[in-house]
């Protein structure tokens, strides 16, 4: 455990990542679900998430990384890459961290262990903190922790906790496999909903396209008439110029135009 500031508040308390990251590995393989390294990254930052959105706690210690495969926290990868995809064994050490912050850690890997790797790793992906940052700077940069706590703080925005409080139940109620349809039906619908907003989203180019060549047309158009106005007007004051002021010889012009 780690004390910020000298201070012993719940705010300054923080632990290191390999503590959390233990007791996530434990607690996954006592209830049967062991995870491989790769969803211990993406816990790891649904954790941190979580503490933000319900306390604006900085729960962990050190700070994820922008990798291609969503936000990592790189000492606790390397220490657990020897296992490479295989599920992580149980660690003998036990974190010391308090119940009440592990009744949260665990919630938390209630809401990912069933679900598959790629799916966490897509979520994680869809999370301003990392789109921001990987987009700016690419690869292995520093996410800033005060991106994340601004957005989990108003998670309400991000549709992946919506989906996981409407879709998550015990798993004293149903088996994994209704689990499975229920989340399955969940995902057809939001995929619905969203790709009609896609198909509205895409046709505002084509719409301001539209807009722009209408204008370009009628300006042409007003131009255009303008110069047709300004001809005719200058022909019909020289042809009433000619009428009032006839010109019959040369001599009577010039005298005319003051040139004798």
């Amino acid at each position: 455990m780690i004390v910020k500031g000298g201070g012993k508040t719940e705010s300054d308390v923080q632990y290191s990542a390999k503590d959390v990251s233990d007791h996530i590995i434990n607690y996954c393989s006592s209830v049967g679900r062991p995870i491989t390294n790769l969803e211990l990254q993406k816990i790891l930052y649904f954790v941190a998430g979580e503490f933000f959105r319900i306390s604006g706690r900085d729960i962990i210690a050190e700070d994820f990384e922008s990798w291609q495969i969503g936000p990592v926290i790189p000492g606790v990868y390397d220490t657990f890459s020897i296992y490479g995809g295989d599920p992580l064994k149980p660690v003998s050490t036990k974190a010391k961290i308090s119940p009440e912050d592990t009744e949260v850690i665990n919630r938390v890997v209630d809401r990912c262990i069933d679900m598959p790797a790629w799916e966490l790793v897509r979520k994680t992906n869809e999370t301003d903190p990392w789109k921001r940052t990987y987009s700016m700077f690419g690869r292995w940069a520093r996410i800033s922790k005060y991106s994340m706590k601004r957005y989990f703080e108003n998670l309400w925005s991000g549709t992946m906790w919506f989906l996981w409080l409407q879709v998550k139940k015990s798993r004293s109620e149903l088996s994994s496999k209704s689990c499975h349809t229920d989340w399955s039906v969940m995902s057809m619908n939001w995929k619905r909903s969203w790709k009609k907003r896609l198909r509205f989203i895409k046709t505002i180019p084509a719409i301001h396209m539209r807009i722009y060549s209408i204008s370009c047309s009628l300006y042409s158009t007003i131009l255009t008439a303008r110069a047709t106005l300004m001809w005719s007007y200058q022909i019909l004051i020289w042809s009433l110029t000619s009428c009032l002021y006839p010109i019959r010889s040369l001599p009577e012009k010039q005298k005319y135009c003051g040139i004798i």
